[in-house]
């Protein structure tokens, strides 16, 4: 199979997945009554179904090569799935070679590293780890202060063709927006005219 074609189907599997889980989520079946409850270590028909094509479009993904945009959107998704299951171990195998590959492709002090500390320190966090936890913020919070950007709660977008060298000129400065919890004082009134 072409890789464009390739990727046309992984990404549409990743999106069925996704929008099957969110069904699911919002449907309820997470509980239910003990009668309609799976077997211990096993998944819903509808989870495992989800779980099933992202295995499907992570194998296709990896078919791209390592370091594929792809790729790197399939494994945050898998392991956010993973995560959210409470499948930990499979969710950490999947974060610890996304940052493989994202160190190696970008470098360890990129935006999208840290993002995916932060969602790996999530993970250690739920799993009762967290001196693990907060060595990996720790690191992200490096990150993201090297580079002047706040933490981010998702995947960042498709990276566009890379910026020129040439220097852009820096913007002014803005004044600080006031935060909710200040009081802003009411306007002066004019005095009336005698």
């Amino acid at each position: 199979m072409r890789a464009a074609a390739v990727m046309r189907v992984t990404a549409r599997r990743v999106s069925v997945a996704w929008a099957a889980g969110l069904m699911i989520a919002g449907a309820g079946v997470l509980g239910g009554c003990a009668a309609t409850r799976p077997a211990p270590g096993t998944l819903p028909p509808p989870q495992a179904e989800v779980a099933r094509q992202l295995a499907l479009a992570l194998e296709e993904a990896r078919a791209l090569g390592p370091g594929h945009p792809l790729l790197v959107s399939v494994l945050h998704s898998t392991a956010a799935f993973y995560h959210e299951q409470r499948r930990y171990a499979q969710a950490e195998a999947l974060y610890r070679e996304l940052l493989r590959m994202q160190e190696t492709r970008a470098g360890d002090r990129h935006p999208d590293v840290a993002l995916t500390l932060e969602r790996y320190a999530a993970l250690l966090r739920d799993a009762d780890r967290p001196e693990d936890a907060r060595r990996l913020d720790a690191r992200a919070q490096h990150i993201r202060a090297a580079q002047d950007t706040p933490p981010r709660a998702t995947p960042a977008p498709a990276r566009a063709a890379p910026a020129s060298p040439r220097a852009t000129p820096a913007s002014p400065p803005t004044a600080p927006v006031p935060s909710q919890s200040t009081p802003v004082p009411a306007p002066a009134q004019a005095a009336p005219a005698p």
